[in-house]
């Protein structure tokens, strides 16, 4: 896994590689190699369950500050294994 991903930067080389040939879109939704839902190229991802906020587990690639500090504060906010169905 690449470890930038596990860090907010501004090498954006491996966002702008997921968008080419995406067609006329301005964000695309990444995963990692288990489907585990990550992020998009330009935003985190919080799913909302049941008057609930999830949002991706460190673990799947993403820096702890993402959840950590980014976080709604609301204490209704969790992390939680969000996954894509496989091709």
């Amino acid at each position: 896994m690449n470890p930038l991903l596990f860090q907010k930067t501004t090498h954006r080389l491996v966002y702008d590689t997921a968008r080419l040939g995406q067609g006329d879109c301005d964000d695309v939704l990444l995963w990692n190699e288990r489907y585990e839902i990550t992020e998009t190229t330009i935003y985190n991802i919080y799913l909302g369950i049941a008057c609930r906020l999830f949002t991706a587990l460190p673990r799947s690639g993403l820096s702890p500050r993402v959840t950590d500090g980014m976080m709604p504060q609301t204490g209704q906010t969790s992390e939680l294994l969000l996954y894509l169905n496989p091709p």
